[in-house]
């Protein structure tokens, strides 16, 4: 039968560290979970950054929605508007005024930096709208001018055939036609 061999006649073995794993350096990890914890939070900035960008672009999308609605949409749109409506002096108040209500609407559901994030966008798209607002405004302007013009000379010349007998209606009638010219 085998024996066991007797502990007490054997010496105690002492502990020796391993040569093949890396030692284990009590004053250096400290500084290693603090070195991983800052890189931790580095890379959840960035994170958070892109998610209130991404947050920022969306509403800036909805924002571009309304801008397209306001721009062409069937009973919205600016540019359906004509002549006279569109050179009226609240036209461009109450569409620029509306557009804005909507972007500070869509601003409000945001967080605070992506609030900051969406604000120079939203100013850029509002110089837009205002912009194609007052080009629109111009070239209805234009085209009442033309059409008030071509008017003029329609009614005047038919008032001149009218009244050729007496000078002051005629004359009346070419003065108007001389004035609609400038």
């Amino acid at each position: 039968m085998p024996k066991l061999p007797d502990l007490t006649t054997q010496e105690r073995p002492v502990p020796q560290p391993s040569m093949g794993v890396v030692g284990y350096r009590p004053d250096q990890t400290g500084a290693y979970l603090e070195h991983v914890g800052e890189e931790v939070i580095v890379e959840a900035r960035k994170e958070q950054d892109k998610l209130d960008t991404l947050e920022a672009e969306d509403a800036l999308n909805r924002l571009r929605e309304v801008q397209l609605d306001m721009t062409h949409g069937e009973q919205n749109g600016f540019a359906n508007v004509r002549v006279q409506d569109a050179i009226k002096p609240d036209f461009y108040q109450k569409r620029s005024q509306t557009f804005q209500d909507a972007a500070k609407q869509i601003m409000q559901g945001l967080s605070p930096t992506a609030q900051e994030k969406f604000k120079p966008r939203a100013g850029m798209a509002n110089i837009q709208f205002k912009e194609g607002l007052l080009r629109h405004s111009a070239a209805e302007g234009d085209t009442f001018a033309k059409t008030t013009y071509a008017g003029t000379i329609k009614t005047e010349a038919e008032m001149a055939k009218q009244q050729y007998i007496d000078p002051n209606a005629v004359a009346t009638s070419i003065a108007r036609v001389k004035s609609a010219n400038n």
